[in-house]
């Protein structure tokens, strides 16, 4: 396809607004809306405050053990399979270097 229909395809393409959440599994969002009290309790930036360090806080009840597998989840919705969605937003590099490109 060349740029100019690309365009063209895109101005005349109706889009399905959608916020980032709506391609979350509703239970993967209940339970990262709803952290476990131990989650809570970890600082921030603190030696504990990491995915390999919160894991071990799965076997102490059912709700950090469904927190985690949210948190790592990559589930999707598949009623958004080959529907056309536009999600506000703005992109972020996930990397860069020393002249930040």
């Amino acid at each position: 396809m060349s740029t100019l229909s690309a365009l063209v395809y895109a101005e005349n393409t109706e889009y399905r607004l959608i916020e980032w959440i709506e391609l979350m599994p509703q239970d993967d969002l209940d339970a990262l809306l709803n952290p476990p009290e131990s989650v809570l309790n970890i600082a921030d930036g603190s030696a504990q405050d990491s995915l390999d360090q919160m894991g071990a806080l799965q076997t102490e009840d059912e709700a950090a053990t469904r927190y985690f597998s949210a948190l790592k989840s990559s589930r999707v919705v598949a009623e958004f399979d080959g529907e056309t969605v536009k999600i506000p937003g703005f992109i972020v590099p996930l990397e860069s270097n020393e002249e930040q490109r």
